[in-house]
């Protein structure tokens, strides 16, 4: 499904429907908050060139904030994305300070 999301992501930054991407990158997030609350699972399979990896929630949820950050970057909402992008860089310090 990973793919699918991120296909259409493409889709919609080239099409310049940004609105459209940011409710589906905050629906996708959103998901991911409760899915995490629910079952509990921090790692999930993916596809990179063909393979199956292993990737944690983590990194997903970091990368569709980054995107989000970057939607709203394109409509001008520069103090929403500097949260955004703030947040996300919060995230992954946090996460090499547990490592």
């Amino acid at each position: 499904m990973f793919r699918k999301v991120y296909n259409l992501c493409i889709f919609l930054q080239k099409s310049g429907q940004v609105d459209e991407l940011i409710e589906l990158l905050q629906s996708k997030i959103k998901h991911m908050e409760e899915n995490i609350l629910v079952n509990g699972n921090p790692i999930k399979i993916a596809r990179s060139k063909g393979k199956k990896i292993q990737i944690t929630m983590l990194q997903d949820y970091s990368q569709l904030s980054g995107n989000l950050a970057w939607a709203y970057l394109q409509q001008d909402c520069y103090q929403v994305a500097k949260e955004t992008y703030r947040w996300v860089c919060n995230i992954l310090f946090l996460k090499l300070a547990l490592e």
